[in-house]
């Protein structure tokens, strides 16, 4: 289990189940990890977390698979900002693909490969941009939908924000539209721009953790006004570390694939060493 946060104070029994829980943290970035089979969810973000990412995840074999918002009555969440790009939603998985609350959610360029409830689920009026991802509905005529409104009545939820744009829809799938389609409308929910459903094979081919033969550090310096997304940089963090793996036989010559950041390509500066 991951804790994001040093002011997270609780009795020291077991924990609540989640592979990885974000509690009050901002900007965090969750890359290239393969996740199943917990005991809760496979990703927790709630108590006014912001600012996060999530990429290039493999998630297999799991009920409630990501949670965004802590609650309905809990209004802090409502700042919540989360990308979720570039993942596999792969077999075995029932719901969650997230479950948002409050907030604002861009769902873009991840694989769907079924599931067994319903694909994006929310409740408490989220924001909701889904663009460029493949959807491939179970075979359950029950099923096919892949939107869910949790515990609300059509008057209300009617007027969220939930749009689809460029999805490829397989197998019957279908997601229910609602609220406005104007674009300025998902600005907050809009992070990076969406590439065509029809790479997203070849864009989540390699998902998930990658082989640990060689640790490679990079150190990026950032200046502090630019935008890390999907929310600025605070004036006081300027340089970022990031650990990724990569396996010679894959990247021989330890090329650096693009970050899945906003942070344009002049501004910052890289430097990096194996440990092998």
């Amino acid at each position: 289990m991951v804790r994001s946060s040093p002011g997270h104070y609780g009795w020291r029994t077991m924990a609540d189940g989640d592979g990885i829980s974000i509690f009050g943290a901002s900007h965090v970035w969750i890359d290239h990890n393969s996740l199943s089979n917990c005991a809760d969810g496979l990703i927790d973000a709630i108590m006014g977390s912001t600012a996060i990412t999530i990429s290039n995840n493999h998630f297999t074999h799991h009920n409630e698979v990501m949670l965004l918002g802590h609650s309905d009555s809990y209004t802090r969440d409502k700042q919540m900002q989360v990308t979720i790009a570039y993942n596999h939603f792969g077999e075995g998985l029932i719901q969650r693909m997230p479950r948002c609350r409050h907030g604002y959610f861009h769902v873009v360029n991840n694989d769907y490969t079924q599931w067994e409830m319903y694909a994006i689920g929310g409740s408490a009026d989220p924001t909701i941009n889904s663009q460029g991802n493949r959807f491939l509905a179970p075979a359950n005529a029950f099923a096919k939908e892949v939107t869910k409104r949790v515990g609300t009545a059509a008057g209300v939820w009617r007027h969220w924000n939930w749009r689809s744009e460029g999805d490829l829809l397989l197998n019957g799938a279908h997601f229910t539209l609602s609220g406005a389609g104007a674009a300025a409308s998902y600005a907050r929910a809009s992070s990076l721009g969406a590439k065509s459903s029809s790479m997203v094979g070849v864009i989540t081919s390699n998902a998930g953790a990658l082989y640990p033969v060689s640790l490679l550090a990079i150190l990026l310096t950032i200046s502090p006004s630019l935008y890390f997304s999907p929310m600025p940089c605070p004036p006081n963090i300027c340089k970022c570390t990031f650990l990724l793996h990569f396996h010679p036989a894959v990247t021989p010559t330890y090329n650096i694939p693009l970050l899945d950041i906003s942070i344009p390509r002049r501004a910052y500066s890289i430097r990096f060493f194996s440990t092998v």
